[in-house]
């Protein structure tokens, strides 16, 4: 079972919509069900009934549905802690610079704020604060923390907004904050989010036109055609974020991202 499946899978529950969840995702319908129908192809079971409008899940699905939102926080808790690091890193260099520095920690509601100070006093307890607090198991919403941040900070500020950025309708509102600050986005990833497991023969169906089609997961070139599809996601976000003038760093859970950042300031530090 692959990470990116059981989220799609659990949007698709939520939001009871092929297209919506498509859309969500950055994937065509027929995608969607591909991964779909590989889930109940494991699972040797329905998982959505198709026929209903709006779709509802089956009992199996409803069963894969809770099992799913455990492993999906157990998994967050893992990229949670990665982008914790990562902020204290910067709240570090903070001191070394005697620079300001606050904290915004959210989800669909606004969990934590620390106003902006100097000092290592303060620093230490902002550290304190990213490592040990225990985020719940909340959806994202970017456009609520963008909003709060407009209220609570009224000086020009560098904002580094940490996420995975699997949210919805934040573009505008972000494009809107990086014209009074200077935001940079951090996407946190994990490498599973990236690749498509072996999993042998694999039958999918397409929603749209209901056609079958029998797939080996196992081969290369279909391995290698997942990679591609979540290449180009990343990459269209990344274009995304340079429509609106917003410098972004990818961090992933499996490798360090040090250099990367220190290869970031340096880009920056030259086109000052």
């Amino acid at each position: 079972m692959h990470i990116e499946m059981l989220r799609v899978f659990c949007d698709l529950a939520d939001l009871r919509s092929f297209s919506r969840t498509a859309e969500k995702h950055l994937l065509s319908q027929s995608a969607v069900s591909q991964q779909l129908a590989q889930l109940e192809m494991a699972h040797k079971c329905q998982l959505i009934d198709r026929k209903k409008r709006p779709i509802e899940l089956t009992k199996a699905g409803q069963s894969l549905y809770q099992a799913a939102k455990d492993i999906l926080e157990r998994y967050e808790q893992l990229k949670n802690e990665l982008a914790a690091e990562f902020c204290a890193v910067l709240a570090f260099a903070a001191i070394r610079n005697n620079d300001k520095v606050g904290l915004i920690i959210f989800t669909d509601q606004i969990e934590l704020y620390i106003p902006p100070k100097k000092g290592t006093s303060h620093v230490l307890r902002l550290i304190r604060e990213l490592l040990h607090f225990k985020i719940p198991n909340k959806k994202t919403d970017i456009p609520l923390a963008l909003d709060y941040l407009g209220k609570v900070i009224g000086k020009r500020a560098t904002v580094f907004l940490v996420s995975d950025f699997i949210a919805d309708d934040y573009f505008r509102p972000l494009s809107l904050v990086n014209k009074r600050h200077d935001v940079i986005a951090v996407t946190v990833r994990d490498r599973t989010e990236m690749q498509m497991p072996r999993a042998g023969l694999i039958e999918f169906e397409d929603a749209e036109t209901g056609n079958v089609r029998l797939i080996d997961s196992s081969q290369k070139a279909f391995g290698e055609y997942y990679r591609k599809q979540n290449q180009l996601k990343a990459e269209m976000l990344y274009q995304q974020f340079r429509s609106i003038n917003i410098d972004s760093i990818d961090i992933t859970t499996d490798r360090p991202y040090i250099n990367d950042l220190v290869k970031f300031f340096h880009m920056r530090h030259k086109r000052a």
